[in-house]
């Protein structure tokens, strides 16, 4: 037989194995061995005498296909298992998350949680005038008329619009929240007719690790122009 079909068939045979087309490749190599036997009419010592060197490199390359198939079934079930645990686990998350979602503060636990955000405001707030900056404590004084601006910090021809979060459970803050600031800040810019050159937008937080790293990801984009603050 030829040289190119020789190596012809021993690619059709290697294809076959690692696609899983066993059969193929048995039939193949079945035609294989007729032609050639049938051809030069020997005893099938005298034909593993001829051809030993392509019966011996066709039997490697089933054994190394045939753990390789086994390699790759057991990468594919260890990947199903893990698609499988990771599915759980966002499903536990989400049903962390409405519960968390669902639930009703009492007047004293509302009251609390903004007694301490409007103190965060303020200790922001002090420490922009502290470094010479004009204050204006809109989350104080419009509360949630602020359009989600709760300071607005002036110095010279700088301005600084301030977001503050005193949020500390970890990922709480998402990247939905930070893009709706960073709207409302363009929206307050457009409104009040200001120099964009001039304006920077802050998040102030009271942990690092209250930033999502989805979160994280939109302020690496927009640095020059949005960015947080971690005042704890």
């Amino acid at each position: 037989m030829p040289d190119f079909l020789i190596t012809l068939i021993t690619i059709i045979v290697i294809l076959s194995l690692l696609y899983a087309f066993w059969p193929l490749a048995v039939l193949v190599g079945v035609i294989y061995v007729i032609v050639n036997f049938n051809k030069i009419k020997l005893n099938i010592e005298t034909f593993y005498d001829v051809h030993q060197y392509e019966i011996i490199i066709i039997l490697a390359l089933i054994i190394v296909s045939y753990t390789f198939i086994k390699y790759k079934n057991i990468i594919i079930k260890d990947l199903k298992s893990e698609i499988l645990r990771l599915k759980k686990d966002l499903e536990s998350e989400i049903l962390k998350f409405k519960k968390e979602k669902s639930k009703e503060y009492t007047p004293e636990e509302l009251a609390s949680m903004k007694k301490a955000g409007d103190a965060f405001e303020i200790l922001v707030g002090q420490s922009y005038e502290a470094d010479g900056y004009e204050v204006d404590y809109r989350g104080l004084r419009l509360d949630f008329l602020d359009g989600g601006i709760d300071l607005v910090a002036t110095k010279d021809n700088k301005i600084i619009l301030i977001q503050c979060k005193y949020w500390k459970k970890k990922d709480s803050i998402t990247h939905n929240m930070v893009k709706e600031f960073y709207g409302n800040c363009n929206f307050y810019i457009d409104q009040n007719q200001l120099d964009r050159n001039n304006v920077t937008c802050i998040y102030a937080v009271a942990r690092r690790e209250a930033i999502s790293f989805q979160a994280y990801e939109v302020f690496k984009i927009n640095y020059n122009k949005c960015r947080f603050k971690v005042y704890e």
